[in-house]
């Protein structure tokens, strides 16, 4: 990559930023050649650095607001420290997963009505099961620990998934992103469709939220466990707050499962046989 920016531009150096850990050799090697270093932080780990400069750099570059993303991280933090738990929303969150994976509803389902939140929900995939698959606990007992997560997108995968999700194994706890006010205000006119004329003069959110309603009342239905998180809107004040209530909710499940959610001891197994592959 390096090579095809040197052949390409003439002050490559000024368009190379590595991010590394500090003294790694790829460290030494921007220290040789002079370009800008970022320190991914020792004592974080990757799945817990979006708030780190190797988080936000990329964020920034890209033309994201990374003062209103810090914002409101802050601002959940602080509600996250509340001894309140009906307060402190990922306290609440991971109680009710703790709860229901208690009750063998091992799989966790984030169900995104957003497609651009969908890397949201493969991040939180990583996180949960980084954090929560353990085969030994703080006093190293085994105990084989672990929530399955899966991530779902609406309303792609409510004709994909959800006859599984309804006529399935109840083993499931689900929660629900929703965006509050979506960006899509088209409107269906008369003359755009004749199959469905209960769609006729209705936008695009309001037809979007009337979908949401309709499978949180078909769970409800069901008895089928869900959480419901409400974005008000999709800008980065609200999806500062979003990861840093499920990172938080993370550190409490760890408690609760008395496990330690910041290591991945088993990550390694297969490094070292690649490494002998290789």
């Amino acid at each position: 990559m390096i090579e095809t920016i040197k052949e390409n531009i003439k002050n490559y150096k000024d368009y190379v930023v590595l991010t590394t850990d500090e003294d790694s050799e790829l460290w030494k090697l921007g220290e040789k050649e002079g370009y800008e270093l970022l320190e991914i932080p020792e004592k974080v780990g990757g799945r817990y650095s979006v708030f780190s400069s190797a988080g936000l750099f990329p964020l920034a570059v890209i033309g994201i607001d990374i003062d209103q993303l810090l914002d409101g991280a802050r601002k959940m933090r602080e509600l996250c420290l509340s001894k309140d738990i009906f307060t402190n929303p990922a306290a609440l969150s991971a109680l009710i997963i703790y709860n229901n994976y208690k009750k063998q509803k091992t799989i966790h389902n984030t169900f995104l009505f957003s497609n651009d939140l969908e890397s949201i929900g493969k991040w939180y995939r990583q996180l949960t099961a980084e954090s929560l698959g353990k085969e030994k606990d703080l006093q190293g007992k085994s105990v084989t620990n672990g929530i399955t997560p899966i991530i779902s997108i609406g309303t792609t995968d409510l004709h994909s998934m959800v006859q599984l999700y309804l006529g399935g194994p109840n083993d499931k706890i689900t929660t629900f992103v929703i965006v509050n006010e979506f960006k899509n205000h088209i409107e269906i006119k008369d003359n755009e469709i004749c199959i469905l004329p209960n769609l006729k003069n209705k936008d695009m959110g309001s037809i979007m939220n009337a979908i949401i309603q309709g499978v949180e009342k078909t769970y409800l239905n069901r008895q089928l466990p869900y959480v419901e998180i409400i974005l008000p809107k999709k800008i980065e004040y609200c999806i500062g707050q979003l990861l840093q209530m499920k990172m938080m909710e993370m550190m409490f499940l760890g408690h609760l499962m008395n496990i330690n959610p910041f290591d991945q001891p088993n990550v390694e197994e297969y490094k070292i046989e690649t490494k002998k592959y290789l």
